[in-house]
């Protein structure tokens, strides 16, 4: 998630990052390099990495400049406190880019017949449907109802800049 918001914050803003890159071989946490791009060694995209981050202090140790994740509740409940606040962002692509983007990736990694057209995809197992939303409201799985979307619209009316 967020590859190109994560290449501006790294490459062109030359920003410390907090997000989905880290050394398998190593828990310390560590600003690192890669690519001439500094990293802070957690992961911040899995609950475990997450939880991980929070107790070695992550906010608290001020190696970050950035820190990105595909959640929005569980990272902002876990990482930040009231001595270390953190500023919500986001950058919402828009979800028929985001689906053929998807499509694309999917092709590469299944061989699935069903995918060998996007419509087909689109209503396969593969594709993820009403991500935003559910990453949103915290709710991966389950059907979706009125009131999830209106929750969704909410959070990001008061918590996000919207432009």
């Amino acid at each position: 998630a967020g590859d190109v918001f994560q290449s501006l914050m790294t490459a062109c803003s030359r920003k410390i990052l907090a997000s989905n890159h880290w050394l398998a071989t190593d828990d310390t946490m560590r600003v690192f390099y890669d690519n001439h791009e500094q990293y802070v060694n957690v992961n911040l995209f899995t609950d475990e990495g997450i939880l991980s981050a929070a107790d070695k202090g992550l906010a608290a140790s001020k190696l970050a400049d950035v820190f990105v994740s595909n959640q929005v509740d569980f990272p902002t409940n876990k990482l930040f406190d009231e001595n270390y606040k953190g500023r919500l962002f986001t950058a919402v692509r828009h979800p028929v880019d985001r689906a053929i983007a998807m499509y694309h990736r999917i092709l590469e990694s299944v061989k699935d017949p069903v995918c060998e057209t996007l419509e087909g995809c689109l209503s396969s197992q593969y594709m993820a449907k009403n991500w935003i939303t559910r990453v949103l409201i915290s709710k991966r799985d389950g059907g979706l109802v009125q009131e999830d979307l209106n929750l969704a619209k909410e959070i990001l009316r008061t918590r996000c800049l919207i432009g």
